[in-house]
């Protein structure tokens, strides 16, 4: 956005400091925006959009007046008229977004969005569009941009974790999938909610190789106790009382720093 006002801004300064190259078919609207007669400045823009011009600046300075005088409708048709000649310009679309999700237009912002996301591939833009799912209530939306968050390099250990809460209900092995990724991705990151969703799903899927293979080991990084003894208590309500101990064994934190929670464990 900031580089697609920057146009008109540019223009605005150089004017007021007197240099005169701005082209001379701008001059007379650009002067009327230099001394913020807005209104003059709108009706000069809108002639040159009505004679055919569909460059760039004068959509940036129209669409931008029509925002600033409260009239965003006409501001997004200005951009939408502008994109059927520059469909890639990113900028463009970034500011039709931002105009959509200031006058509350949901379906616009996503569908524009989707539009950012299909040129551009950029990872905000997905995570916006995850939320705005959720939103919506678009759940098979929203389960697909996650599970391409995940496939991404720029992947957060939280994209792991949404996606694994949508596919518990769907697939619970898909789900423990997820989670098993994400504790081999960040070992130290996953939180202590995950951690319990981890025994229980794979407690319900008879993988106890999964909890010895991923809980253990991410107990032992944890340093303070009250993050692992949920867990514990988690290995215990699923009967699986010798790994709870086990766990507990190898576990410095709750071992050295409270001693009576193998008692409790056992």
């Amino acid at each position: 956005m900031k580089r697609w006002i920057l146009i008109a801004a540019t223009a605005i300064a150089i004017l007021a400091f007197g240099v005169a190259i701005v082209p001379t078919r701008f001059e007379q609207a650009f002067m009327a925006l230099r001394d913020q007669e807005f209104s003059k400045a709108t009706d000069s823009f809108e002639q040159r959009w009505k004679n055919g011009d569909r460059s760039r600046e004068v959509a940036n300075a129209l669409s931008e007046l029509y925002v600033r005088q409260g009239a965003p409708n006409r501001a997004a048709q200005i951009l939408v008229a502008y994109l059927h000649k520059a469909p890639t310009d990113k900028a463009a679309l970034s500011r039709l977004a931002e105009i959509f999700r200031d006058d509350q237009q949901r379906d616009k912002y996503i569908a524009t969005l989707e539009t950012l996301w299909t040129q551009n591939k950029n990872i905000e833009v997905l995570r916006n569009l995850v939320t705005l799912y959720e939103l919506a209530g678009r759940e098979d939306d929203q389960l697909d941009a996650l599970k391409k968050l995940s496939r991404s390099s720029q992947a957060q250990v939280s994209d792991f974790e949404s996606l694994a809460a949508l596919l518990s209900a769907r697939d619970t092995s898909k789900a423990l999938e997820t989670l098993y990724n994400a504790f081999t991705r960040w070992p130290k990151a996953i939180s202590t909610e995950t951690a319990q969703t981890f025994v229980v799903l794979a407690s319900d899927l008879e993988r106890l190789d999964l909890i010895r293979s991923q809980i253990l080991p991410w107990m032992k990084l944890q340093t303070d106790h009250q993050k692992i003894e949920p867990v514990i208590v988690s290995l215990v309500s699923k009967r699986l009382d010798a790994l709870a101990l086990e766990a507990v064994l190898n576990s410095g934190a709750l071992s050295k720093n409270n001693p009576a929670t193998i008692v409790m464990a056992a």
